[in-house]
């Protein structure tokens, strides 16, 4: 059993609150089951005719659900939304963290067979603008330097570095749950959907500014177990539009295992 080091533990902390942290236990096996206990309610923007699968669209970054957030403000300006806000409430529903949980998920579509391991050319480097690094992938370097010609922008710095790629299986997978054909969005997507989560939720850092804020995707299939209301204009939370911090989904439940349970997860990998 790999118990997480100290540095990954804070980290979880900072970036995902309870939730992360008990996505970080429950990767070493100490945990039966994580859940939320009462589930902060979610808000959609626009059309809820995209309830309907056949209108749902395949260009989403969150894939073909409903795109959710639990900052409205923000999400509206971030994806240059508009339209009437929906909010969305089911008190236990279960959703993937995206980046906490991504390492199980890869693993596991890495097992199914919907992705594997490659190899890219990343140019990063720090952007004044919104005061953070960003990061390119490109399939090769001449590809990068297309984009970022090393005599006009010495600032960016490349290297190469280890991700994954859809396999045919992946792509067709993709072509199914929808997430932009990105590989890590589609393990995300599928162990979501395979797991029965109602959703996937990216914990992304809540800075407007930065065209970030934290968003989800509610499977189509699921969206019946949600109660649904138009809201008010000003009847939501409202919160900075520039605070870097990533959102909380609400209190949590954390069943240990007994003793019984851990040994035998001692004794082999508990993995779902």
């Amino acid at each position: 059993m790999q118990l997480p080091t100290a540095t990954e533990l804070i980290e979880r902390i900072l970036y995902h609150g309870a939730y992360g942290l008990a996505e970080a236990l429950s990767d070493t096996a100490l945990l039966a089951e994580v859940r939320v206990r009462e589930m902060k309610p979610l808000y959609h923007i626009g059309d809820l005719s995209k309830l309907e699968p056949s209108k749902a669209s395949e260009r989403n970054y969150e894939g073909k659900g409903l795109s959710v957030s639990h900052y409205p403000d923000s999400w509206r300006k971030v994806g240059k939304l508009s339209g009437d806000v929906w909010s969305l409430h089911k008190p236990d529903a279960r959703f993937h963290m995206a980046y906490s949980g991504r390492k199980k998920a890869t693993k596991w579509a890495h097992e199914q067979g919907l992705i594997e391991p490659t190899k890219v050319y990343q140019a990063s480097y720090f952007d004044d603008d919104i005061g953070r690094e960003l990061a390119f992938h490109y399939p090769s370097r001449k590809e990068l330097e297309q984009e970022h010609d090393p005599d006009d922008h010495p600032e960016v710095e490349v290297e190469v570095v280890d991700t994954y790629k859809l396999t045919k299986k992946g792509h067709a997978r993709a072509r199914e749950l929808g997430g932009k054909g990105d590989s890590l969005t589609l393990a995300s997507l599928a162990y979501a959907h395979h797991h029965d989560y109602d959703g996937v939720y990216w914990h992304h850092n809540h800075d407007v500014l930065g065209l970030s804020a934290p968003a989800g995707t509610i499977f189509q299939h699921k969206l019946s177990g949600f109660k649904r209301k138009k809201v008010k204009e000003g009847d939501w939370p409202h919160t900075p539009l520039n605070e870097d911090k990533r959102g909380e989904l609400g209190s949590l439940v954390m069943t240990p295992l007994t003793a019984t349970e851990l040994i035998e997860a001692k004794l082999g990998d508990r993995t779902a």
